[in-house]
């Protein structure tokens, strides 16, 4: 699921459909700031 593309908008959706939890969230920000930050 990781690997499939996705589209810009629908990032900071998945932070919380990702992971229940504040950790997948985190998580999931951090891939993302680091996606935008190339």
């Amino acid at each position: 699921f990781e690997k499939r593309s996705r589209r810009p908008g629908l990032y900071f959706c998945g932070d919380y459909l990702m992971g229940p939890f504040i950790e997948g969230a985190i998580t999931s920000g951090l891939n993302v700031a680091g996606k935008m930050a190339l």
